[in-house]
């Protein structure tokens, strides 16, 4: 909320309109998990308490993130957005329902059964990330979360660490990928009205958002240490 606030209020300091200030508010609530899991060394993500405290707020803060997003549809599609929203969140957790219950009474008996063929695990696991997130943008839901469910889905089963390292290539592949398409979208003749904005909103969120998960971390009883660290 404090960062959504910050983001918002220097927005609107620079004479953007309030819709585009809430946007960037919104944008700017979320840290990037993909880049925190990059530079988490594998040790500490998966074993060290560091890690686990980093990438469980990520997890909620990616929640959350779903939420918005569906929310933004919904406001997008015109009249009776608390309708279309709760029903939009109850499709959510039915999907969610759903996919726990197909992990485990099907997709886990498959994975018993194929677990010495890496070659099959790894098709498989493909299979599963990309059915679902087609399912679910079918359902009117979005790629993303189809994605990211399968993937907490298929986290229950014990051969989840090994589909994550074997994912490692194509996932730092599609990494370079988008970075790449976001830069080619990105309009040059707008950039000296963007720069100081852009610098401003950088710099203040450099210094506050390490602040904040400091406080948050000491807040929940961890020692001062591990809490400036969790928040760098």
């Amino acid at each position: 909320a404090v960062s959504f606030l910050i983001g918002c209020g220097i927005a609107t300091a620079f004479g953007f309109a309030i819709i585009d200030a809430v946007c960037i508010g919104l944008a700017l609530m979320f840290s990037s998990t993909i880049l925190t899991v990059k530079l988490l060394p594998t040790t500490n993500l998966h074993h060290g308490k560091m890690g686990a405290a980093c990438i469980g707020v990520l997890i909620l803060q990616d929640l959350i993130a779903i939420g918005v997003l569906a929310f933004i549809r919904c406001l997008a599609g015109g009249d009776g957005v608390l309708l279309h929203f709760t029903l939009l969140n109850i499709k959510l957790a039915f999907f969610f329902i759903v996919l726990i219950l197909v992990e485990q009474f099907i997709l886990r008996k498959i994975l018993w059964q194929i677990e010495r063929l890496h070659e099959a695990v790894f098709i498989l696991g493909l299979a599963w990330c990309f059915g679902v997130a087609l399912i679910s943008n079918s359902l009117g839901l979005f790629y993303e979360t189809g994605a990211f469910f399968a993937g907490v889905a298929m986290a229950r089963h014990p051969i989840a660490l090994y589909i994550y390292e074997n994912f490692k290539p194509i996932r730092d592949f599609f990494l370079v990928l988008f970075f790449f398409t976001l830069g080619t979208r990105l309009n040059m003749e707008i950039l000296p009205e963007i720069f100081w904005p852009t610098a401003v909103l950088a710099i203040v969120f450099m210094l506050v958002k390490p602040w904040l998960f400091r406080k948050f971390f000491i807040m929940t009883g961890e020692k001062k240490e591990f809490s400036t660290e969790a928040g760098l």
